[in-house]
């Protein structure tokens, strides 16, 4: 019989940028700490193959440095209970190279993507 684990995310604090060092180097000493999956150690999915958000990789999470939003899920720390999970989680240390964050809006944004339905090319919303 296994025990259960528990995780706690670690999300950006800036808006927009790249995460230049990500300090773990205490975590695995702290009690109960199991590890911690980030960008640079987490299972590759493959990014050809895209997602339920689209083939842009929205949604394809610690797989590299960038931070394209605020809160965006950076690193999960895994230990025996939740309070352990969260104190390891507090304990990393990360350094950012920061971006202006965009608010542009616009059609002809590089970003920009055409809007996709499920229900066919001339459905119609409201």
């Amino acid at each position: 019989m296994s025990e259960l684990a528990h995780g706690w995310v670690v999300t950006s604090t800036v808006t927009r940028g790249r995460i230049r060092d990500l300090d773990t180097s205490a975590v695995p000493a702290m009690p109960g700490v199991l590890g911690v999956i980030d960008h640079r150690n987490a299972p590759r999915l493959n990014l050809e193959a895209g997602s339920f958000f689209g083939p842009d990789g929205g949604m394809h999470l610690l797989q590299s440095e960038d931070i394209p939003h605020s809160g965006r899920p950076i690193a999960l720390v895994v230990a025996k209970t939740a309070e352990q999970a969260r104190s390891a989680a507090m304990a990393l240390r990360v350094t950012y190279d920061e971006e202006p964050h965009d608010v542009d809006f616009s059609a002809d944004h590089p970003a920009a993507r055409r809007a996709t339905s499920h229900f066919g090319e001339d459905a119609t919303f409201y």
